[in-house]
């Protein structure tokens, strides 16, 4: 659990304070908390149109569920004390960072991302006890019922349909229909579903269901790399590589949330589930000219959403880099500079790398086999675009013209 900021409030006291980041402590009267907590309500709610969309979709103007996003928001540790002050400072028109906002809705006043326990669904989650564990059925449940919003269904009230026709449609996607079951009777508690009667204890198969305002932020969320990186925090890999890479990003709270880690890990996951996807093409019904699989799982506004992001925040050369540095390649490049653990090399302009002194061949004198200006060829051991990283090991000398 994360600890919301540390207010030093007692019975009577007419001051308040908090300390930033900087280490400068802010010091402000008790009787401006009402002010602060007016700020946090017009930052949050009024100043940010897709935001504000997100948060009426998921409260569906239920003012309970609306409050206690907003307790979420007062008291979440993943608001730091610089925004705060900015907030206040700004008298709530600051608008807060979109990354932030998405990261107290997915993780509350948890460090890690749990569905379970979270206002946004994992909708990509499998189950590992089911006998074939498919990603997509949440996804598949709420696509369905959004590409018949509009459409009248047996009681003539547009978007509801009943729970078997919803079955019959996705079962031959190779969903057994208890896992269907179960998965909408979690949408609907999830409130991504509305029933007919907007009954959450019990779905029949002959009950109307509807998408919901927050089915379709749900949907949203898919081209949001925050989002994609948290719930690859809760995502059942049968690759432990991957389990092991995602979680490797995640053990350290300082860096958990940089942008580097929520990119790489909206990266490794989307992955995942394209390399799933292209999986389940294989499946018989994918050979059936009416099987609405591959509408339905449609990844492709999810991998322009993560590409986008890349692109604007990784150099260019490191972008291209990917399909040209791939690992076992070979390739000429100059010392530029030498170190006492090694030597700097450039590949091409804007992309340099480290021969450590290790990967020299055995016996070699380390202080005089490179020089800066020497040509020489080296292999790719590893390549890390978002991070401008690239893992090398001397090869050979190039000789001079």
């Amino acid at each position: 659990m994360l600890r919301g900021c540390s207010f030093e409030l007692s019975r009577g006291s007419k001051t308040l304070d908090y300390d930033l980041p900087n280490g400068m402590r802010v010091q402000y009267g008790a009787s401006a908390l009402s002010r602060y907590l007016t700020s946090i309500l017009s930052s949050v709610f009024e100043h940010d149109k897709y935001v504000r969309r997100m948060l009426v979709g998921l409260t569906a103007r239920n003012i309970r569920k609306a409050l206690e996003i907003f307790v979420e928001f007062c008291t979440s540790g993943h608001i730091r004390e610089d925004e705060i002050f900015k907030i206040t400072q700004k008298n709530g028109v600051h608008t807060l960072p979109l990354d932030v906002v998405s990261r107290v809705l997915l993780r509350m006043n948890r460090r890690h991302y749990d569905s379970d326990f979270s206002y946004l669904k994992n909708l990509l989650a499998a189950d590992s006890r089911d006998d074939r564990p498919f990603y997509f059925t949440r996804l598949a449940i709420l696509r369905w019922l959004h590409k018949h919003f509009s459409d009248s269904g047996p009681s003539n009230h547009p978007g509801y349909f009943p729970v078997s026709t919803v079955k019959e449609t996705l079962a031959p996607l190779g969903i057994k229909v208890e896992v269907l079951t179960r998965e909408i009777e979690y949408l609907v508690v999830a409130q991504c579903i509305t029933t007919e009667d907007f009954s959450i204890s019990s779905v029949s198969d002959d009950m109307l269901i509807r998408l919901a305002p927050a089915g379709f932020v749900h949907l949203e969320m898919l081209e949001n790399t925050s989002y994609l990186a948290a719930i690859a925090e809760d995502t059942y890999f049968d690759t432990e590589d991957v389990a092991r890479r995602v979680a490797g990003r995640i053990n350290n709270v300082t860096s958990q949330y940089s942008d580097e880690s929520t990119l790489e890990n909206a990266h490794e996951v989307l992955k995942y589930f394209e390399d799933m996807r292209s999986k389940y093409n294989q499946l018989p019904h994918a050979y059936l000219s009416s099987s609405p699989f591959f509408e339905l799982t449609d990844l492709s506004a999810a991998r322009a959403a993560v590409d986008a992001r890349e692109k604007g925040f990784v150099p260019a050369p490191w972008i291209s880099g990917k399909e040209k540095y791939t690992v076992g390649s070979e390739h000429e490049c100059v010392v530029t500079s030498a170190k006492t653990y090694g030597v700097i090399v450039e590949l091409e302009p804007g992309v340099w790398g480290l021969i450590h002194h290790d990967t020299y061949p055995p016996g070699s004198n380390r202080k005089y086999l490179l020089q800066v200006g020497d040509k020489i060829l080296a292999t790719v051991t590893s390549f890390e675009a978002i991070r401008t990283r690239i893992g090398l090991t001397y090869v050979d000398h190039i000789a001079g013209d």
